[in-house]
């Protein structure tokens, strides 16, 4: 995973091919950045659970 600013919409994911949302809502965000904003981070929390078998890409804008 990269490192990223937090809070700068500076990551692009994607599973299976489609990408996501970005958020803390799990109502219409599939993830949510983990740290504090403006601080480098390399986490990232998906709201829903990822079976093993999925393609994940992560990228940095």
């Amino acid at each position: 995973m990269p490192a990223y600013p937090v809070g700068a919409d500076r990551l692009e994911v994607f599973l299976d091919g489609l990408a996501c949302v970005q958020g803390t809502d799990p109502a219409t965000a599939q993830y949510a950045e983990m740290g504090a904003v403006g601080e480098e981070s390399s986490e990232i929390v998906f709201h829903d659970d990822i079976v093993p078998d999925m393609d994940v890409l992560v990228r940095r804008k």
